[in-house]
């Protein structure tokens, strides 16, 4: 059987056959005007070929870890947040500055979307991929909070299912998906670390549930 790429040569191979013959010359096949089968024939190819581009597309993605086209890392910078500040926050660009909280004041909320670690698969059982990301919220003050966000698609659109907190200057090391559930490695505070020098490695299980996130397990 005729592979889609072979079939794309040997049409346009005949095109260029038809342009190259001599003015004047008797009319052959490829000179006569296309047939309602052979139009109907080129438009089914085109469609394949599209349809072909547009899958390795998106296995392109998915195997990078970027996901589908409507969670790629441009739409997950630009997509609408919640849980983090009292209001929910836009991103543009991968941020987010806030107001300052008085007036006069220097120091206003800043939300930065963390390129990595990030990961892919389905994390609300409707069997469509949902991405978990990381966003770091910084006040002006020492703490420097990390918190974990669920991103899925409605209506061709990131929504933001779910957010965390996951704590304060923690160092996330993975991300993984482990039978729907989230799976974090990080490295938290222990019980004598000071807030700088977290060194207490620990992995935590996480779940969505009714528009939350949940931890079901702290594997330590």
């Amino acid at each position: 059987m005729k592979t889609i790429p072979n079939l794309v040569f040997g049409t346009l191979f005949a095109l260029a056959l038809a342009a190259c013959a001599p003015a004047g010359s008797a009319p052959g096949p490829a000179a006569v005007e296309p047939t309602a089968a052979v139009t109907e024939a080129t438009a089914t190819l085109e469609s394949a070929m599209a349809g072909e581009a547009t899958v390795a597309v998106a296995s392109t993605a998915i195997a990078a870890g970027a996901g589908p086209v409507e969670l790629s890392a441009a739409a997950l910078g630009n997509a609408t947040y919640r849980g983090i500040l009292d209001q929910t926050v836009t991103l543009a660009d991968g941020r987010f500055e806030g107001e300052a909280a008085a007036p006069g004041a220097t120091a206003r909320p800043v939300i930065t979307l963390l390129p990595e670690p990030m990961v892919t698969g389905d994390l609300d059982g409707d069997s469509r991929h949902d991405s978990a990301v990381l966003l770091v919220a910084e006040s002006g003050g020492s703490g420097t909070f990390v918190y974990m966000a669920v991103v899925g698609v409605e209506d061709g659109r990131p929504v933001n299912l779910a957010t965390t907190q996951l704590g304060d200057r923690v160092q996330v090391k993975e991300l993984a998906i482990e039978d729907g559930q989230i799976a974090v490695t990080l490295v938290t505070h222990g019980p004598t670390d000071p807030m700088c020098c977290p060194t207490q490695e620990e992995t935590r299980l996480y779940r969505v549930e009714d528009g939350e996130l949940i931890q079901t397990s702290n594997g330590g």
